[in-house]
Parts: structure tokens; sequence; C-alpha cells
């Protein structure tokens, strides 16, 4: 009974459900369709231009002086005397020419003295030969001139005593004359012949021995010449106008020959040696050899400004196998820097490229898969391929493709659809584009153009 009664409760409630769902479905509200509308894409836009730009190459390297010698002893002795001031930093002066072809005026600041007793000794040695020997020359010049007059006097006796003895053989062949008379006459004309012989004898001598006094003046002349280079080389003098970088010596310290003595360093034209990649070497390699040296900014690190100026003055025949990389050489003259470039100091350089006239230079963003989406007067994005050229930071050259007065987009490139509608928010030129992304690479030419 209790199951019967429960089947028909369940019954009059599913009625009850359903006839109040037929009701609540008759009574429902009408819909009404409405028509879809769809929104432009709020976009960022470029202004595409012509533009005239210098390329700016950027590198880095490390300052190195132009001139840097290690001055060593030429000659070996005790070190008699150092320069008090003779210390790192310490400003030295070398010969001060008025003219290449004249002999200097000050030979420079004596910095170091090696003791000079025993070359001195070698230059009194060598002296004292060569005025013994002049001497002699001058004995010899005296004694041939002698034995020259003695020969003619001998030669006139000699004459004399043979007439003699031709006159004595006339009268003896007459019978006028005894043999005792022909033969004293016989030995005085043999002793005149002994001594006009001896005499020419001597005066053969004379000439050799003059040839030798003049090899002997001639040696020592050699002999003094070093004697006098190693004295003079007693005392070290700076080669150049510099500064002292090293000092390795102490006074009262022996030296040999070769043995280093001080460093000088030249700091008034410094070199930075830079590497740059062969697509940025062939921009500038023809400047350099036609002299046209391209100018280089320097600064402590590639945000810094400017500090210092040079010119890439060479280039290395040769790259650099293992970085395939060609070294330029920035040259500095630190006579006109307003702060010297000191050597081993390490800088950032921005070397001035060739100067490029009407090109359309664009952000890298603007591009996507080689193609880039201009905007019409309707603002109806259009999808346009593009050829492009050179890159530069955060921007990039078109050759082909785009016009001056294009706009272009710069953003949601990934939501835009050929044809789609969009909303420009913000227009940027390229100066614009430059200052915001700070791009040192290109700098575009005006009636005045700062350094960058």
């Amino acid at each position: 009974m209790r199951i019967l009664i429960s089947i028909v409760l369940i019954a009059i409630v599913c009625t009850l459900a359903a006839a109040a769902a037929g009701v609540m479905w008759a009574n429902k509200p009408q819909v009404e369709p409405q028509e879809t509308t769809t929104l432009p894409y709020n976009v960022d836009v470029f202004e595409v231009e012509t533009t005239n730009f210098t390329e700016l190459l950027q590198a880095f390297g490390t300052a190195r002086a132009e001139r840097e010698v290690v001055i060593a002893a030429q000659v070996s002795g005790e070190i008699v005397f150092v320069d008090s001031e003779l210390k790192i930093g310490r400003a030295v002066y070398g010969p001060q020419n008025v003219s290449d072809s004249q002999p200097p005026t000050s030979p420079g600041d004596l910095l170091i003295r090696i003791d000079p007793r025993d070359y001195q000794e070698r230059v009194d040695q060598a002296t004292a030969v060569i005025a013994s020997a002049r001497t002699e020359i001058s004995q010899l010049n005296q004694q041939k001139q002698n034995l020259t007059r003695q020969k003619a006097l001998a030669l006139q006796d000699l004459k004399t005593i043979q007439e003699d003895v031709e006159r004595i053989r006339e009268a003896r062949s007459r019978g006028a004359s005894s043999p005792s008379e022909m033969t004293r006459a016989s030995l005085e004309l043999r002793r005149y012949e002994d001594v006009t012989i001896q005499l020419e004898n001597q005066l053969t001598l004379i000439p050799h021995q003059l040839e030798a006094a003049q090899q002997r003046i001639s040696t020592s002349q050699s002999d003094l010449q070093r004697a006098e280079h190693d004295l003079q080389r007693t005392t070290v003098l700076p080669p150049f106008d510099g500064v002292v970088s090293e000092v390795m010596i102490e006074q009262g310290q022996f030296v040999r020959a070769g043995e280093p003595l001080l460093r000088l360093v030249d700091q008034s034209r410094v070199e930075i040696p830079v590497s740059l990649g062969l697509e940025d070497f062939l921009q500038i390699e023809h400047l350099v050899q036609s002299g046209n040296y391209p100018k280089a900014w320097l600064a402590e690190n590639e945000s810094a400004a400017p500090r210092w100026t040079g010119y890439v003055m060479r280039v290395s025949p040769v790259a650099d196998a293992a970085s395939r990389t060609i070294e330029v050489f920035v040259e500095v003259d630190n006579t006109q820097q307003p702060t010297p470039l000191l050597p081993g100091a390490f800088v950032f350089a921005r070397i001035e490229g060739p100067e490029r006239s009407q090109q359309l230079v664009i952000p890298r963003d603007c591009i996507l898969d080689g193609s880039v989406f201009t905007i019409d007067s309707e603002n109806a994005a259009h999808r346009v391929p593009v050829t492009t050229g050179r890159r530069m930071q955060s921007l990039i050259t078109i050759r082909k493709g785009l016009a001056a007065g294009d706009r272009v987009l710069l953003t949601n490139l990934d939501a835009v659809r050929d044809g789609a509608t969009v909303a420009p928010q913000r227009t940027t030129d390229l100066q614009q584009e430059i200052e915001l992304h700070g791009n040192s690479v290109i700098r575009p030419l005006t009636a005045e153009t700062p350094a960058p």
C-alpha cells in the first residue's frame, strides 16, 4: 500500500514540473539578432623617408705608444751616476734639433753615467799612438829630404872622382902616372859608389816606412773612433722626448752591454689596433688606401661620450684566421687632445664609414618574414615584400619594396592580416628611432652634424 502511494506522489510531482516548464518556455522573451563589428588594431607607425647618413663602425682595442723603447747599456761598467729624479712618470727630453740638417743644440737630459775611466784610457792610448806615428812620419819626411840632398852631393863627388880616374888612366897610358895613383883613384871611386848605393837604399826604404806609419795611423784612428764612441756611450741620454715608465737599475750596479736600464714612452702619439669584420673592413679600406683617412671617436666604453679623436692611418695586409677579423690602426695625436690618451688604456672606437645618400632606412622591428605592412590612406594594412640591405643595430636599409612617404607598421605585426584596418596611435621618424634605441652606428648628415 505504501509503495503505491509513493508512486502516485512521484507521478503527481513530475506532472506539475512538466507543466511549469511548459509555461516558462511559452513565456520566454524574444531574442533579437545583433550585427557584429570588427575593431581596428592599435598600432605604432614608422614614416619612411630618404636620408643621407654616415655609418659608424664600432670596435675596441688597447692604446699603445707609437714609440716605446727599452734603453739598454751599450758598454759594460759600474753605474757611477743616476739622476735623482729618474723615476716612473718623470718627463725627460731628448736631443733638441733646430732642423734635420743641423746638429742638435742640446744633447738631452743626462740620465745615467757608466764609469768612463777605462774608456777614457783607451782614447788616450789611441791618441798617443796616432801622435807617435805622425811624429815618425814627420821625421821620415825630413830624413828623406836630407838623404836626397846627400845623394845629390854624393853623385857630384862620384862624377868628379870618375873624371879623375879617367884622367889618371889616360896619363898612365902615356906613362905619366904611377900604378899606385891609379890604385888610390880606383879605391876612392869604389868608396863613393858604395856611399851612393847606401843613400839610394835608404831612400828606397823610406816610402815603405811612411806607408807603415800611415797604416798605424789609420788603424789607431779606427781604434780612437771606437774608443770615443764607447766613451760617449757611458753617458745615457734619452733618444726622444718621453716619459719614464720603468727603471731597472740602481747606482753602483755593474751592467753589461745589452742589459736593460729603463723604459721610455713617447706619449705625444698613440695608436690603437682594433679588429673589424670583413664587411666593416671593406667599408673603409679604399678610404685609407686613397689617403682619405677615416675619423675615429674614442671613449672609455660603449655608452660614454667621445673623449678623444683620431684617424685610421693604416690597415693590416692580412686577416686573422682565428677571429676572421682584420686589424686597422687608429692614431691619436695627444698634443691635440684636451686629455692625453694613455698607453695601455682600453677604449671603444666609433670609426667614420663612407657617406651614403638617398637611402631608405627603417627599424628592423618593421620586418616580419621578409615583408612589411604598409598603411594606405584609409588605414588598411597591406603586406609588402622587401629586399633588405645593410644592418645597423636596430635599423636596416631597404633596397627594394618601399618608397619615401610610405607608412609601415611597427607593432602588432603578428596579429595584423593583409587588408586589416588599423588605428595608428603614434608615428615616429628615423631620428626619433635613433634616439629611442640609442643607435650609435648611424649618423644622419645635416648642415651641422655633431660628433657621435
